[in-house]
């Protein structure tokens, strides 16, 4: 009997060795399932940070989108403020004598028009109604000289 006594301390501090080596491994896991939680904690907040400048740098752009778009509508409502479109002139004139012609034709009108006071003219393609000649469109060098051939050929009402 002593001696299965004697085998069962034995056995018994065997287990309690095993017992402890297990519990020091669970401590070393559990200490390391830490710090591995720690660091995903850190980098789970830097991501929220990272995501919180992404989200205020992409208002901050659509804001500057905003206003970039409402630049460039004034200032292309800008650019045409000096322009008046002509109808009904025949595109049978041609391009090269279509500057001659249209001036004339204001001279006439009332308008005093130089060759210098336009910019450009030609006929705007795709603007004719079937059968009816494309439009013109003339830029005027000032938008000045534009409302005063205006001025002039409303007065006719032409």
């Amino acid at each position: 009997m002593a001696k299965n006594i004697r085998e069962l301390s034995e056995q018994i501090a065997a287990f309690q060795n095993i017992m402890t080596n297990s519990q020091e491994k669970i401590r070393e896991d559990i200490n390391s399932i830490k710090e591995d939680l720690a660091q995903v904690m850190k980098e789970i907040a830097g991501l929220k940070q990272t995501a919180q400048f992404s989200k205020d740098l992409a208002i901050k752009n659509e804001s500057k989108i905003s206003q970039l778009t409402q630049q460039i509508t004034e200032l292309s409502d800008h650019s045409r403020r000096a322009n008046l479109i002509f109808s009904g002139i025949s595109e049978e004139i041609g391009e090269k004598n279509l500057e001659k012609t249209l001036t004339e034709w204001m001279e006439e009108n009332g308008a005093k028009v130089q060759p210098e006071d336009n910019e450009r003219m030609h006929h705007l393609k795709g603007r004719g109604r079937s059968g009816t000649p494309c439009d013109v469109i003339v830029k005027f060098a000032r938008e000045k000289q534009q409302q005063q051939v205006f001025k002039n050929l409303k007065k006719r009402r032409i």
